[in-house]
């Protein structure tokens, strides 16, 4: 009697023992630090998650971590969340099966450059611009991943960084950035418009460059299509294109243009100068300015202008232009 009154009693001491190393295992970490980023990469083992978590302090026994995400059917979201040392060993679990990560939202107007875009990412503490702007050389190694990028023949992928409201992961890496901008693209023009494409007698990389030259000439909505006609009018007549914001992007900035610049700005993409369309698109269009390109108005003007008021004045010859420039602009 005496002999199984003291096996119940050993028993149960061993239970205690157990359940208190359980609770203390599964307990908060008690960090000294308050609120911590972790990152669960993207291709990761709930084994390496939890060697990580362990790393940093904020479990106790990754064992008990693997052991209970893989019976609670936990599956892992790639991303970087919050986590603090009060959270316990359920709470994290629960936390990055959540997918309720940290990131930025960033957006990017149309017909910016890469560099206005390299600049907004640094302002936002989000990437140093020269590696966003290095990551955007890499021509040839994006085209292998994205076919419709083999007519770029420009160092840089200005033009197909898509213009849109992006999330970006807390701590993104420049290729995860632009492979995001690129993929929209491939959704948002290459695949959805190919059928229009198909119809031009454009390619794509020519519609893109020229709709970049209309994004940044179009004052209005309505001007667009309008715009888009002239350039595609002076293109088939053999016309220079004449475009000041080809100037303006080989001067590396949006300032006015001076009388003298016209001519004595010697760059490719002066189409003053140089015939055609320039080398390689100058900003990064919207999908309004490309469906421009693709479905242009149907019109015989050569010429426009913009009033100080912001009205766009048309004209098929270079009289009536020049007649219209003397009464909206030095009246």
């Amino acid at each position: 009697m005496k002999r199984s009154y003291f096996y119940l009693i050993t028993v149960c001491f061993l239970i205690l023992c157990l359940s208190i190393a359980f609770l203390f295992e599964i307990s908060p970490s008690h960090r000294e630090k308050g609120e911590v980023y972790f990152e669960v990469r993207p291709g990761q083992s709930s084994f390496e998650v939890a060697e990580n978590l362990k790393r940093q302090g904020l479990i106790k026994s990754k064992w008990l971590f693997v052991f209970f995400l893989k019976t609670s059917k936990g599956v892992i979201q790639a991303g970087t969340y919050q986590l603090n040392g009060s959270m316990n060993l359920f709470q994290i679990i629960a936390k990055i099966k959540s997918g309720q990560v940290e990131e930025h939202t960033v957006t990017f107007p149309e017909g910016l450059t890469i560099k206005e875009m390299a600049e907004i990412l640094q302002k936002k503490n989000i990437l140093l611009e020269e590696d966003f702007l290095k990551e955007a050389s890499l021509v040839s190694q994006y085209q292998k991943r994205f076919p419709f990028l083999k007519e770029v023949r420009v160092n840089n992928l200005e033009g197909y960084l898509f213009p849109d409201t992006y999330r970006f992961s807390l701590h993104p890496k420049a290729t995860e950035i632009v492979t995001k901008m690129l993929e929209n693209f491939d959704r948002r023009v290459n695949q959805n418009l190919d059928d229009k494409i198909g119809q031009q007698s454009l390619t794509l990389n020519e519609v893109v460059i020229l709709a970049s030259i209309v994004e940044r000439e179009a004052k209005k909505e309505e001007d667009r299509p309008l715009i888009a006609s002239v350039y595609l009018n002076r293109l088939k007549k053999g016309m220079k294109l004449e475009a000041d914001p080809t100037i303006q992007y080989a001067k590396g900035n949006w300032q006015p243009i001076t009388e003298a610049e016209y001519h004595s700005v010697d760059s490719p993409y002066n189409t003053y100068r140089y015939a055609g369309l320039p080398p390689g698109p100058i900003a990064n269009p919207g999908l309004a300015s490309i469906l421009a390109v693709l479905q242009p108005a149907k019109t015989d003007f050569l010429y426009f202008f913009h009033t100080k008021s912001g009205e766009t004045i048309y004209s098929m010859t270079n009289a009536e232009h020049e007649k219209k420039k003397q009464k909206y602009l030095l009246h």
